[in-house]
């Protein structure tokens, strides 16, 4: 008999559970208290939780329910199947599945009926040359509608917020690269000025991952993953439409809006040298790993830095990339938008000023940071310090004028 994963069993229930909770709401996307009486059980129970924890006047949406009843009945299976973790609790056996019934037999219906489809191949399975094209994955973004964000086919929502108990066991199931970049976008809902959906299901047939992110500006984020975490496709964009696909995978993560996010310091650098070292502050002809002395920044109509124009023969490595589109995300915003000429703002020691990017070590801390510092031309210099966090994402420590 074919073994089951059980990120897939996981997908496959929670396909079974939608298509129970959709054809019990009827034409709108809410449960009533009336169809949560035509539920299967295992919904009914996510349905009373979610009333239960919101309290009078709650309104019970569909995804929620399919979301909570997934993750309550996968942290069921951990009982059974290793917490669902490590060898052994990638895969989820028939014994298992029978120990399950025992314990819950509505649970184990689904289960025995998510393994089902599993096995004929009816849910998003890994298949030789079956994975999502990266061009197909750009084509959905620069397509994308921004009042709904990224649509899958046959999606789900899947509620993986980090300490959320009801996600916890879902979330070993969910692939390290795409929990990261969830909790990254988290961080701004926790901070109640955001909002971030995880949706897994398919592009043409293929199993794929997306991360929305609305913010309560008029500012949105998208990324698309293969099922293996493959980051495929991301994005910025506006509520009038405006689409900005991202020159690198994740670029989006690097918006000026979630670096306010870190609550990083401020401090007031220093000009002369004795002044600047005893501040933990690059010395004034710094220049890093690599200096950028040529290009142009663009900005649209309305002031929104759009993309950049950067030297032909410059290749860097991936934190190095990084890295320099951090400064230039910030700078965009402190400095270049309001020197745009025509839209375009130019960087040079002759035009606007150049950006350094680097490791530093601060004598203040005596802790090293990936640092990017702009020299400008006026009085608008300024020096970024980062670090990463548990995922790799860049958090801004401290942002310093350069005195």
């Amino acid at each position: 008999m074919t073994r089951v994963k059980t990120s897939d069993a996981a997908a496959a229930l929670t396909a079974i559970l939608a298509e129970k909770a959709k054809a019990a709401a009827g034409s709108n996307a809410l449960i009533s208290k009336s169809e949560q009486t035509s539920l299967d059980p295992v919904l009914a129970r996510a349905a009373t939780a979610i009333r239960t924890e919101g309290g009078a006047g709650t309104r019970v949406k569909v995804d929620a329910v399919v979301s909570r009843a997934t993750a309550d009945s996968v942290a069921v299976w951990g009982r059974f199947n290793a917490n669902n973790q490590g060898r052994d609790g990638a895969w989820l056996s028939v014994n298992e599945a029978k120990e399950i019934a025992l314990a819950d037999p509505a649970l184990g219906v689904l289960t025995e009926q998510a393994l089902l489809r599993v096995r004929r191949g009816s849910v998003p399975t890994p298949t030789p040359g079956g994975a999502l094209d990266g061009r197909r994955a750009a084509a959905v973004i620069t397509g994308v509608d921004v009042s709904v964000g990224v649509a899958l086919d046959n999606a789900s929502r899947l509620d993986v917020r980090p300490g959320h108990t009801p996600g916890a066991a879902l979330r070993a199931t969910v692939p390290a690269p795409i929990l990261a970049a969830f909790d990254h976008y988290y961080s701004a809902e926790a901070a109640d000025w955001a909002s971030v959906a995880l949706m897994k299901g398919e592009i043409d047939g293929k199993p794929a991952y997306a991360i929305n992110v609305s913010t309560d500006g008029d500012e949105k984020y998208y990324e698309i993953f293969d099922d293996k975490g493959q980051g495929l496709a991301s994005a910025r964009a506006f509520d009038d439409g405006l689409i900005i696909p991202d020159p690198f995978f994740g670029r989006a993560r690097l918006a000026s809006s979630l670096f306010d996010q870190d609550g990083a310091g401020r401090e007031d650098g220093e000009s002369e040298p004795l002044d600047r070292a005893k501040a933990g502050q690059p010395p004034i002809n710094w220049r890093g790993d690599l200096r950028l002395e040529s290009g142009a920044m663009h900005f649209d109509q309305n002031n929104r830095y759009t993309r950049v124009d950067l030297p032909g023969n410059l290749a860097l490595p991936p934190e190095q990339q990084q890295l320099l589109h951090a400064g230039l995300e910030l700078i965009a915003g402190s400095v270049m938008q309001h020197r745009a000429d025509q839209g375009e703002a130019k960087i040079g020691p002759q035009d606007n000023g150049t950006l350094s990017i680097g490791t530093f070590t601060r004598s203040t801390d005596g802790q090293t940071y990936e640092v990017a510092a702009w020299q400008d031309i006026d009085d608008s210099s300024y020096v970024f310090y980062f670090q990463r966090d548990a995922g790799g994402q860049l958090q801004l420590k401290t942002l310093q004028t350069d005195g």
